[in-house]
């Protein structure tokens, strides 16, 4: 990812009843990105139908999500996620079993996409990766989820 100056950082957003999985890269973590992530993945959202009233995104402990450990007031990421009526909660820190369905879907990430997958430039990562995710999303089925395809849960579901 450096050699070929490639965003190296990978923004993850997962749906734990469904399994769907949204993705975003940077070249830095950061709150402002954390926020653009964000702001992006609840426009879509909103734009497909979806109610996010009773949502909770938990995030880790990174400064990207909540700023400065000693802040006196919420981070930007915080204040973002509740402009939308959702809650943002932070996991215990070193309690990374808390986040398993995220890292799960790392695992997978890493074995189905970026073993497998060769691009170099950010517009093929872009564009590889947004296949992937509609495969991963429609058309690859779980077996940990009764071997329906998170599209299938979330009809299902909602």
């Amino acid at each position: 990812m450096r050699l070929l100056n490639l965003p190296e950082y990978q923004y993850t957003a997962r749906d734990v009843t469904s399994g769907f999985l949204f993705i975003s890269f940077a070249y830095e973590l950061s709150l402002r990105n954390s926020v653009s992530f964000v702001e992006q993945l609840v426009q879509h959202l909103i734009a497909n139908g979806a109610d996010l009233s009773n949502t909770v995104l938990q995030t880790d402990n990174g400064s990207e999500f909540i700023g400065s450990r000693n802040a006196k007031k919420d981070s930007a990421f915080t204040e973002k996620v509740e402009s939308y009526s959702m809650i943002h909660k932070t996991i215990p820190p070193k309690a990374h079993t808390w986040q398993a369905d995220t890292e799960t879907s790392h695992n997978l990430i890493e074995y189905e996409f970026y073993t497998i997958e060769a691009f170099n430039s950010t517009h093929y990562l872009q564009q590889k990766m947004g296949v992937y995710l509609l495969w991963f999303n429609f058309l690859r089925k779980n077996s940990y989820k009764e071997n329906q395809t998170p599209l299938q849960i979330w009809i299902s579901k909602f």
